[in-house]
């Protein structure tokens, strides 16, 4: 409906051929506009990851506790690409005995559409609100992932920045890292999920939720 409101709107006396022309326009014009998105939003997905990578090399040649402390708004891993570059990341955290603790730069938010959101529209469909507030809660368990990950902390719904940055800055006063064999498990490049429990009440744990099984390498 947004997209027809941007090409005019329609009368009730038109022609039923002219408003499936309307509509079709429309169409075709939210897909190009999604894409575009999309494309856009996973190219800056790809450079942040390579940037924290990055850090996370740099971290495994110094000495004492290694806690790279990750400040961010939030970012979508909805595409394949971006959802296996993240957990690259959290191999390579793994192996470099990096802890990532991420700080949601938002502070304190609400989901809702505030009014300079909403814009001249007075009426919102639940559709589109529902998807901003999906938007915002994915953005959100993507710094949460890194953190659960790689043993770090993750600092959000607070305005306190200063004291999370004392917070994360701060070792995990126990972290494990398990490891299993992969062993009948298919390089098929596809998520495979995670599932660890503890044998103890009382005690909070965070873990990845899962890995991708890496194809070989081509030659």
């Amino acid at each position: 409906m947004d997209a027809i409101t941007c090409l005019g709107h329609w009368a009730p006396n038109q022609k039923q051929d002219d408003m499936q022309k309307l509509q079709d326009r429309a169409r075709l014009m939210a897909y190009s506009a999604a894409e575009q998105a999309l494309a856009a939003g996973d190219y800056d997905v790809h450079v942040t990851l390579e940037v924290v990578a990055e850090f996370v090399r740099r971290a495994s040649a110094l000495n004492g506790d290694r806690i790279l402390i990750f400040v961010s708004s939030g970012f979508l891993t909805v595409t394949p690409a971006a959802a296996r570059e993240t957990s690259q990341v959290m191999d390579l955290a793994a192996q470099s005995n990096v802890v990532i603790s991420t700080l949601n730069a938002r502070g304190v938010y609400s989901t809702e559409l505030t009014a300079s959101e909403h814009g001249t529209r007075v009426v919102m469909s639940g559709s589109t609100v529902q998807s901003h507030q999906d938007a915002l809660t994915s953005a959100e368990n993507a710094l949460a992932e890194l953190a659960d990950g790689s043993g770090g902390n993750y600092f959000h719904n607070s305005n306190d920045l200063q004291g999370g940055f004392r917070q994360l800055a701060a070792a995990p006063q126990y972290r494990y890292l398990l490891q299993f064999s992969l062993d009948g498990v298919k390089p098929d490049g596809k998520y495979h999920r995670l599932k660890v429990k503890l044998n103890r009440d009382g005690l909070r744990m965070q873990a990845r939720q899962g890995y991708f099984a890496a194809k070989p390498a081509k030659r």
